[in-house]
């Protein structure tokens, strides 16, 4: 494998761009439109995520800050920004990035696990983030405020 990223038109069934940059192979997709453009963006265990233009098949931003492979990545609305989340074999929980600019933008620190798996919706019009952590053969599900990365409810 080469680890690329391929974007197929699904009217024609035909590559489009091969994007290229990872060193591992991408785990986890998820799309964001950020001031009209459509933009992927994939983790690998390379301990990075890569933003890329689908417009353009472009790089946008590499964005970097976990200690651990990156598992899992969804995008989310908060207060007006588009923000992609990630999780990570590290043991510094999820992180929030802005889309706009590609800074971290957050934390949810309320665990010390890894993160391998995660989701986002809205409760009752309030955008969250649900994370599932193993560690120790103990496993838990959180759900975290998306503006204030404060934890909601947790359960084993």
């Amino acid at each position: 494998p080469d680890n690329s990223v391929r974007v197929v038109d699904l009217t024609t069934g035909r590559q489009r761009f091969r994007m290229t940059g990872h060193r591992r192979a991408a785990q986890s997709i998820a799309c964001a439109v950020v001031n009209g453009t459509p933009l992927a963006v994939t983790a690998s265990d390379e301990r990075a995520l890569y933003v890329w233009d689908l417009a353009t098949g472009k790089l946008r931003y590499r964005l970097t800050g976990h200690t651990g492979a990156v598992k899992e990545v969804a995008c989310t609305v908060v207060n007006g920004r588009p923000v992609a989340v990630s999780g990570a074999s590290d043991p510094r929980g999820a992180r929030m990035w802005d889309l706009t600019t590609g800074a971290e933008c957050g934390r949810f620190d309320g665990s010390k696990d890894w993160v391998y798996h995660l989701a986002c919706t809205t409760m009752r019009g309030t955008p969250v983030v649900v994370t599932s952590t193993y560690f120790k053969s103990k496993e838990t599900v959180r759900i975290w405020d998306a503006a204030t990365r404060k934890e909601v409810n947790h359960w084993h």
